[in-house]
C-alpha cells in the first residue's frame, strides 16, 4: 500500500520514521525522527534519521519526490504546520497512514 501510494518517487521523506519499520525499499529515503530513543533503534542497514520535527523540516522547498508519515501525526504539536511542511518540501504525493489512539473507541465494533 505504501509503495503504491508513493508511485514512481525515487526520493522519499519519511517523517516520524521511528525505527524505520515502514520505510520502502529500492528508494532513496531520508528519515526524520525527533526521538533519540527511536533513532537509536534504527537498524544498521538503514540511513540514520535526522533529528527534526514535522513542523520544522530542515530541507529546501521541493527537495523530495514524495513524503510519507505512518502512525505519527497524533504526536505532532501542530498538525496544520506539519502538513504544510510536508507539502513544502515535496514535489509529488504525500502519503499519510494514521490511527488516532484517542479516537479508536469511536470506531470500534462492539
Amino acid at each position: 500500500m505504501i509503495a503504491q501510494a508513493l508511485g514512481e518517487a525515487r526520493t522519499v521523506l519519511n517523517v516520524g520514521a521511528g525505527a524505520g519499520s515502514y520505510e520502502p525499499t529500492g528508494r532513496e529515503v531520508t528519515a526524520v525522527e525527533p526521538s533519540a530513543v527511536m533513532r537509536a533503534q534504527r537498524p544498521a542497514h538503514l540511513a540514520p534519521a535526522v533529528d527534526a520535527t514535522a513542523e520544522q523540516l530542515p530541507f529546501a522547498d521541493d527537495s523530495f519526490d514524495a513524503a510519507m508519515t505512518t502512525f505519527s501525526v497524533h504526536q505532532w504539536q501542530d498538525l496544520p504546520a506539519g502538513l504544510a511542511e510536508l507539502r513544502r518540501v515535496t514535489r509529488g504525493p504525500v502519503m499519510i497512514l494514521t490511527c488516532d489512539p484517542s479516537r479508536v473507541e469511536e470506531f470500534w465494533v462492539r
